[in-house]
């Protein structure tokens, strides 16, 4: 219930500041997706706040966040240990062990089946539910591999951050803010800094998620790379 309790403070405080960095009112229903859609587009947003709340709020566990280092070294290892427990399925040493996790698996009252005829069927048996799992990790492992070599933020940031997300969420809503207002949040007579606007509501965001206590290199540089992405440069 606590961490309930944390996720739905944690939601409500992000979206308070969302809001108030759009000028938009803060409804109690905000988080029914069924409405809050419509609702936004009603209300002259051409954006969904309640979407961004929780894309900003899902931004805290991104495997893209780990320094290159800690990913190569934790990630091979999680990799390397994968594989030999892949391996091991197929070695003659364990295939009894195995088996006899097969047939724990079998319940007549769940298949109907007798034990030959679910041992037959393959997809009933943990070795081949376990070495799928498996085959799921590595794939999302491979693609973390690319994610992490084509994080934008190493090429275009002169801070060189130990994590990004920081600058993803700055991004997101900057992006949120150009969609709606068709214009970047710089402050006045410069296009390098952010505005106090953005520089308050991503303090406030990174406060509530266990962040960065400074938001100025963040904007700076998510500001920076927008101009790129929008083709403003």
């Amino acid at each position: 219930m606590k961490k309930e309790a944390d996720e739905d403070e944690t939601l409500e405080a992000i979206h308070r500041s969302l809001c108030k960095f759009f000028d938009a009112k803060v409804r109690s229903d905000w988080k029914d997706h069924e409405v809050a859609c419509l609702r936004w587009y009603d209300e002259g947003f051409k954006i969904d706040l309640t979407s961004i709340t929780f894309d900003i709020y899902f931004y805290k566990n991104h495997s893209e966040n780990l320094t290159n280092t800690d990913f190569k070294q934790n990630f091979s290892s999680l990799k390397h240990g994968l594989k030999k427990v892949k391996s091991e399925l197929h070695k003659s040493a364990t295939k009894r062990l195995w088996e006899r996790l097969d047939r724990n698996e079998y319940s007549w009252d769940e298949t109907k089946k007798s034990i030959p005829a679910f041992l037959e069927d393959s997809q009933n048996l943990f070795t081949y539910k376990f070495e799928a799992s498996i085959e799921k990790i590595l794939k999302q492992l491979e693609s973390d591999e690319i994610a992490q070599k084509s994080i934008v933020w190493k090429k275009y940031s002169k801070t060189k951050p130990h994590s990004p997300t920081e600058r993803d969420i700055a991004f997101e809503i900057i992006r949120a803010h150009y969609h709606q207002y068709e214009s970047l949040p710089f402050a006045r007579n410069s296009f390098i800094q952010a505005n106090a606007k953005l520089l308050t509501v991503t303090q406030e965001i990174y406060s509530v998620l266990d962040l960065a206590k400074g938001s100025r290199a963040a904007c700076r540089d998510a500001l920076h790379y927008s101009k790129i992405f929008f083709g403003l440069v």
